[in-house]
């Protein structure tokens, strides 16, 4: 079990996960002698945006589904 996995773990019942992603992107950049990484748009575009489409379209209730 890796060291973010035992953090999200532990405070993930009373903090939300996207700060705890930001805190632990932000704590990975200034490590230093870690690699940059570049995302280009069509990473985003092809890995990043259907899965948050998909989880927003679950929550989604059908009623409002239908009134757009």
């Amino acid at each position: 079990m890796s060291i973010p996995d035992q953090f999200l773990r532990r405070f993930s019942h009373s903090v939300p996960a996207p700060p705890l992603l930001v805190l632990a992107g932000l704590a990975a950049v200034l490590v230093p002698g870690v690699p940059r990484v570049e995302v280009t748009p069509d990473i985003v575009s092809l890995v990043v945006m259907p899965p948050l489409l998909y989880a927003a379209g679950q929550e989604l209730p059908l009623r409002d589904l239908r009134e757009v």
